[in-house]
């Protein structure tokens, strides 16, 4: 419903911006027609201003803006004087009348030339003539030089009036031109504000189509929504008892949350005033390595009282009769710390005593340092044959490496932390310490890498005995002063102070939430199978006849992983029947259904048989058959499926079903019959009728449960690492029956098992540790998915 709600939200504001552009688009489009249309009417008057012009052309018989032919020249009245033709009315070009009239001119200057010589020989006749003569011929002369000089003042008249006209009919031109070229920029203007408009409104069209389709989708959503509430509604009047119920179960798990999350991830602080710890021996005369984080700073530490782990010989011996001897050596002295009270030279120092020298069997030192808070501190001896090796890695970095063949001490007295005493006095020593294991072998470099950061279950080969000193005091099973041992050998420590200066159970902080949340620096493991390549784990079948729960964590890249092998984890009666004869089947499936390029969405499906060996095939069918709801594969998601007695079953895809006419199923308890076997249950590998099927990505975090998980614990623990106390319950009642992380070193091919089982039980070997086993290659790939996990709903 959210879902559908934020989808229509979405499209709503899509289809406003779209409205808001489209109406904009039309606002412009609109100016640059009102433009265009002003850019015309310019046109048209520089036109009617040119046609003015060109009307003006005076004594040129018959013109016509496409007419003027040879010898009609505008202004000439000699038609006989040649004058080329217009080239094209649009050019609006004239002919030079300038020839004629410099023609007339000349003429009229010699005739007036003459005219004044005869008026001078008049004035001055050479011969006598009559009076009457002169007078006569002088009015004459006067009167032709008059006719003369009006004629030479006309043809100046007639050139300046052709001049003006050649100026007006060339500015009309321009004007003509100007508005042209305007009218054109306008139509450009106006056809790409015409395209703009016209994308807008297809934008706005398609907005519209989608915010009518997420609004019937947001219709029906709503309406399937008011149908639930009216069911949850009559079913919360119904079972009003079974809802107080489950509040009360929520109360407890909350409580119990908050129990696991005050008891994970402590440490113990020791002051360096009498307080330490001892633990029981171990035989460190072969192979053996002991690895431990270690607080110490010098500010807030007794840099007088430094941190050490020892085991002695015999109590107050020397330093070469110890079994061996780990500790911080350096910073001040007494004398030291008053004249340099910021002297922070530091460094590991570790002795192994030997019957057979008076010195040592091997002495090895760190590289200086500076600390300033947890160190990781490891020691590897190896078995090389008649000699050993042995290692000294700080903080997962080796700093020292010796080999030797002496003997070595043992001892019956107790290793102790923070405490020795050798022929000088008793040492105490101040900081804290963390995650203390002791194994029966040898470490290499990548293993106390990879696992320095993470906390072990206890159950990894060869553990001595693991220390995690996080004992949780508001247990009824607690037992003041006693420091539990996590391995199988359950050799616990004893704490000793004095009753003014208590060892304390402090925040650890080496490595975030141990127990309640996100992991540090842990694997998931990587399926690449095919029938040439199986790659696959099994683990030990468990009862799924009454109440059950399946759960994972899962990680599938369309982009990266081979989108015809899904994954999927399956039940089989045996291999090569039909999927209705398997106990159950688990599958990732892609959406749209068909060509598997075309996937965008995936769901999970989850079917149990319900046909038996001798059913015949076509009588076959499943008991259940779920779909879960639709996701976006972007990352690690988490699936489950649980299962009640009361034939009830539902698959929750990231804790929620939402589509329950898919995701859950009911069928009659009388036709719950269900199909059981002891083969192992398969994770990247299924075998039917129609052959291998194979698998690509990672699985991590699968819980199997006795029990029918509802939603609620479904949704609250399936972003959070079991914590001891959720581990360790299956020892009273097996409700976890089996817990798989995959943390496991690259060469490791069991597949352990995180719970815990009773002391008698290991005795007897009764209900085993349901420990699996990994066929073909191991690909560890560091895990997120707890971090990953979206807590709020990505199905739909």
């Amino acid at each position: 419903m959210e879902t559908k709600q934020a989808n229509h939200k979405a499209k709503e504001e899509a289809f406003l911006v779209a409205q808001d552009n489209y109406w904009k688009a039309v606002k412009d489009y609109d100016e640059k027609v009102e433009i265009r249309k002003q850019r015309d009417e310019e046109l048209d008057a520089a036109t009617s201003a040119l046609d003015a012009a060109m009307d003006q052309r005076d004594g040129c018989a018959g013109y016509s803006p496409s007419g003027l032919t040879a010898g009609m020249c505008i202004e000439c009245i000699d038609e006989s004087y040649e004058c080329g033709p217009l080239s094209s009315p649009s050019s609006w070009s004239s002919c030079s009348c300038n020839p004629k009239r410099d023609m007339y001119r000349a003429k009229y200057d010699a005739e007036l030339q003459f005219t004044r010589d005869v008026q001078f020989s008049l004035a001055y006749p050479e011969t006598i003539q009559t009076y009457e003569e002169i007078t006569e011929a002088k009015t004459y002369v006067d009167a032709l030089e008059s006719e003369l000089s009006a004629n030479r003042t006309a043809v100046d008249t007639e050139q300046s009036r052709h001049d003006a006209y050649i100026a007006e009919l060339q500015a009309a031109k321009d004007a003509a031109t100007f508005a042209l070229t305007g009218l054109g920029q306008a139509q450009e203007q106006e056809a790409s504000a015409l395209a703009v408009r016209d994308s807008a409104l297809t934008t706005l069209n398609n907005a519209k189509d989608d915010l009518e389709e997420t609004g019937a989708e947001l219709k029906i959503a709503v309406s399937v929504y008011n149908g639930a509430q009216i069911d949850y509604d009559a079913a919360q009047a119904t079972y009003e008892g079974v809802l107080r119920q489950w509040r009360e179960k929520i109360e407890s798990v909350k409580e119990t949350l908050a129990a696991q999350d005050a008891s994970a991830g402590l440490s113990l602080q020791f002051d360096g005033l009498g307080g330490y710890l001892e633990v029981p021996t171990v035989n460190l005369r072969t192979e053996f390595a002991i690895e431990s984080w270690i607080y110490f700073d010098p500010v807030r530490s007794d840099r007088r009282n430094l941190p050490v782990i020892a085991q002695a010989r015999t109590e107050g011996g020397d330093l070469n009769k110890f079994v061996f001897v780990l500790r911080l050596r350096g910073g001040p002295s007494a004398e030291e710390e008053s004249a340099n009270p910021d002297y922070q030279y530091y460094y590991w120092d570790f002795k192994m005593g030997s019957p057979s020298s008076p010195g040592y069997a091997v002495e090895m030192q760190s590289n200086p340092i500076r600390p300033s808070g947890w160190m990781h501190v490891a020691i590897s001896v190896e078995d090389l044959g008649p000699k050993y090796n042995a290692k000294f890695y700080i903080n997962g970095d080796l700093h020292f490496t010796r080999g030797f063949s002496a003997d070595r001490w043992s001892s019956k007295l107790p290793i102790t932390i923070m405490k020795y005493h050798d022929s000088k006095g008793i040492h105490y020593g101040s900081g804290r310490i963390d995650e203390l294991r002791i194994w029966n072998g040898k470490r290499t470099a990548e293993e106390i890498r990879d696992n320095m950061h993470i906390s072990m279950n206890g159950w990894q080969q060869p553990l001595r005995s693991y220390y995690k000193f996080n004992e949780d005091q508001t247990l009824p099973e607690y037992v003041p002063d006693v420091v539990r041992d996590w391995s199988d050998m359950r050799l616990d420590g004893k704490l000793h102070y004095p009753p003014s200066h208590p060892v304390k159970y402090v925040r650890s902080g080496v490595f975030e939430a141990t127990g309640s949340a996100a992991r540090s620096s842990e694997y998931a493991l990587y399926f690449n199978s095919t029938s040439e390549l199986q790659n696959y784990v099994e683990v030990p079948a468990f009862d799924m006849s009454g109440d059950f729960t399946v759960e994972f964590a899962f990680n599938f890249d369309l982009d990266y992983d081979d989108k015809t092998r899904l994954p999927l984890i399956s039940q089989s009666v045996r291999d090569g029947t039909t999927r209705e004869r398997f106990v159950f089947v688990m599958e990732l499936h892609g959406y749209p259904e068909g060509d598997p390029e075309s996937y965008t969405d995936m769901y999970w499906s989850f079917k149990m048989g319900d046909c038996a060996e001798e059913t015949p095939q076509e009588d076959c069918s499943y008991l259940y058959e779920l779909r879960g709801d639709r996701f976006m594969p972007d990352g690690w998601g988490h699936v489950a499926v649980t299962v009640s007695r009361n034939s009830i079953a539902y698959i929750y895809t990231n804790g929620d079903c939402v589509d329950t006419a898919q995701c859950r199923a009911q069928i009659p308890p009388e036709q719950d019959q269900r199909l059981v076997s002891t083969r192992p249950i398969t994770i990247g590998r299924l075998v039917d009728e129609l052959g291998y099927h194979g698998m690509t990505g990672a699985i991590d975090e699968l819980r199997l449960w006795t029990v029918n998980r509802d939603r609620e614990n479904v949704h609250a623990f399936m972003a959070r690492t079991p914590t001891e106390a959720v581990t360790e319950s299956s020892i009273h009642n097996r409700t976890l029956s089996a817990y798989y992380r995959f943390d496991e070193s690259e060469t490791e091919t069991t597949i352990f098992d995180g719970t815990r089982r009773l002391p008698a039980e290991i005795a007897t070997g009764e209900d085993w540790y349901r420990h699996g086993k990994l066929v073909g290659p191991r690909k560890r790939m560091v895990t997120t998915a707890l971090d990953e996990i979206n807590l709020s709903s990505r199905v739909y």
